[in-house]
């Protein structure tokens, strides 16, 4: 296959869903193009499968001016694809993931959301950040941005690690109807139970195989917030190299207790795997060097074009029995 062809291909893609002008469409899709083929983020690399009669160092200034142009924002030439691809969605409960990544360290972060679709993720909507946790109100506004992508009675359950695990975002998610979570929580905090005693998280005997569930507690001293359930279960885990052993998880959940809530909570780790196509073992886009929030936005933009497309054509592949042609092929000796 020629890059004229997939760049052709991608462009009529882009025009069935996109409103910009022609102009701004071949652009687009000439620099998703050369991003998909170089399979990285590194603009000398992508630069050279750029289709333009110039140099090398001229095709380098049109992906910097490309990246600073403001036509190609999230709202306008990302979420019109992702509405095109949910209305073919037709489970009965999205399960939507909120995580934060770091993009430069020590510098910024992103605040992603995404559903959770096949072990991985697809990018719904993102944040640029400064370095560091995020605040309910942050998480709440990204989420209140995103709510059109979701049908109104679509049932949803959110999943999000301790970093999203305060009661504002509990309440938020509970003004829906539809909506559930399932928000991983610190140790270091008190729930009630149903006879009006309180208890210390930490202080809650877990062995292994024998995970506890307590229901309609209230959750904090602060808030009493509830009722909601309480779950956790013996779980080793480092969250880096340098972070302390944790050997327990405890999760708050508005579903009903049942024993397919563990299996129901592994949805969030569809985002990891997501995460990793996009920084170590796919774009590196951790070391693409940009340093500026609307590049980075901009880039982010051709990053998840290209992620939605590569999965509804593996999707497709999958579905019509030629998976054959896209799975990886013993090399012989």
């Amino acid at each position: 296959m020629s890059s004229e062809y997939l760049e052709n291909r991608v462009y009529e893609l882009l025009d069935s869903h996109l409103e910009h002008r022609p102009f701004h469409l071949q652009r687009l899709s000439a620099v998703c193009t050369g991003v998909l083929l170089a399979g990285t983020t590194e603009l000398p690399k992508v630069a050279r499968w750029i289709r333009k009669p110039s140099q090398q160092t001229s095709r380098v200034q049109f992906l910097k001016r490309f990246l600073i142009s403001p036509y190609f924002n999230q709202a306008a030439a990302y979420q019109p694809l992702v509405k095109q691809a949910l209305r073919g969605y037709k489970a009965p409960v999205w399960h939507i993931i909120i995580d934060r990544t770091t993009l430069i360290p020590y510098q910024r972060d992103l605040l992603m959301v995404s559903l959770s679709f096949r072990k991985r993720a697809v990018p719904l909507g993102w944040q640029v950040l400064k370095y560091g946790s995020t605040a309910a109100t942050t998480q709440i506004e990204l989420l209140e941005w995103l709510e059109g992508l979701i049908p109104a009675k679509q049932a949803v359950v959110i999943h999000g690690d301790t970093e999203f695990n305060s009661v504002p975002l509990m309440r938020f998610i509970a003004q829906h109807p539809s909506w559930d979570f399932i928000l991983a929580q610190s140790s270091h905090t008190y729930f009630q139970d149903l006879i009006g005693r309180w208890h210390y998280v930490g202080d809650v005997a877990i062995k292994p195989r024998h995970p506890i569930y307590q229901a309609q507690v209230r959750w904090t001293k602060e808030h009493q917030y509830g009722p909601v359930n309480l779950f956790a279960f013996h779980a080793p885990h480092q969250n880096g190299r340098t972070a302390p052993r944790y050997e327990r998880r405890h999760c708050v959940t508005s579903l009903p207790i049942t024993h397919t809530l563990r299996r129901l909570g592994r949805r969030r780790w569809g985002t990891e795997p997501m995460f990793k196509d996009y920084k170590s073992s796919g774009w590196h886009l951790d070391q693409s060097g940009l340093k500026d929030p609307e590049q980075t936005e901009t880039l982010l933009v051709v990053l998840s074009i290209n992620y939605l497309w590569a999965t509804s054509i593996g999707r497709w592949l999958c579905k019509s029995g030629l998976r054959a042609q896209v799975d990886a092929k013993k090399t012989p000796f």
